[in-house]
């Protein structure tokens, strides 16, 4: 069999979440070589959530953070799809939590996006960044504002330490996206006014 067509089945197999397969192909020298759209066999196991094969990948030592062709690394596609177990296993592993894609989305973006809670928390507790732009000026709060998501928002709003001001300017806990509007200051923070 060609390299070629190992590297072919490796990708199938991590795709599959064939632990056996992966190991046995690896020792056959099969290469670390990537589809048409530059996805590694990596991402394939984050994106499908296939732990032990990406674990199995990780020990062969693969990039944590391969690039596709529009830039995402495995993390971007762990977080997308809702794999906390993976994203905390990625992040363990030295993938850059902050890493940024072609649209200078983050796994924070992705996982806001994508309505995963869980992900959010994880990602924060690793130290992503809440105050990360993408290409479209949009922060993670942003999306989950957009998206109408009150949890992330709560979530991220915590994280960002924002200051959230009522009718008679005490502090006060958050309301609802219909209340406020926001204004990024030379600080970079967010602040939410609420009208009665």
């Amino acid at each position: 069999m060609s390299l070629v067509d190992l590297g072919k089945r490796l990708l199938e197999a991590a795709r599959k979440g064939q632990d056996d397969e992966v190991r046995t192909l690896m020792a056959n020298g099969a290469p670390f070589t990537t589809d048409w759209l530059g996805t590694s066999p990596l991402h394939l196991a984050a994106q499908y959530g296939h732990y032990s094969t990406a674990e199995v990948l990780l020990r062969a030592g693969v990039s944590r953070d391969a690039r596709t062709k529009v830039d995402r690394t495995p993390l971007h596609m762990a977080a997308a799809d809702g794999h906390a177990h993976i994203v905390e296993l990625l992040v363990r592993n030295g993938a850059d939590v902050n890493a940024k894609d072609m649209l200078k989305m983050t796994a924070l973006h992705w996982a806001t996006e994508h309505h995963h809670r869980d992900v959010v928390e994880l990602l924060i507790k690793y130290g992503a960044d809440v105050h990360a732009f993408s290409k479209f000026d949009k922060s993670a709060f942003d999306i989950a504002l957009e998206k109408n998501n009150a949890e992330i928002l709560v979530i991220l709003q915590e994280a960002m330490e924002c200051f959230f001001w009522g009718a008679k300017r005490t502090r006060t806990k958050f309301l609802n996206s219909h209340h406020c509007f926001k204004h990024r200051g030379k600080s970079d923070r967010c602040v939410l006014i609420f009208f009665k």
